[in-house]
């Protein structure tokens, strides 16, 4: 994605851990996701990485699509519904 002039790493970095650090089938990760890090998972895991010299930010995401793409979705849709957090009954305690 193309940055605003200025617009920093830390910035970026900043952002995404605002956005998504109460989120808890979200996982923010430090190198380039796999998807043998969410097979038979409910969990987003999000990186990017940020080239402030061309001020360009490039992220990815992976998903197992099952899980968190058609059935996982499906249980947090209920669950918001029902007033119960998004990821109940998704995550062990």
């Amino acid at each position: 994605m193309q940055l605003k002039e200025g617009v920093t790493s830390a910035q970026v970095d900043s952002a995404f851990e605002q956005a998504y650090n109460d989120k808890p089938l979200v996982r923010l990760v430090k190198s380039w996701p796999q998807i043998g890090n969410v097979a038979y998972t409910p969990f987003a895991d999000v990186h990017w990485q940020v080239d402030e010299e061309k001020q360009v930010v490039v992220v990815s995401c992976a998903i197992d699509n099952l899980l968190k793409g058609a059935s996982s979705q499906a249980i947090q849709c209920f669950n918001i519904s029902l007033g119960l957090p998004s990821e109940y009954a998704l995550l062990s305690k």
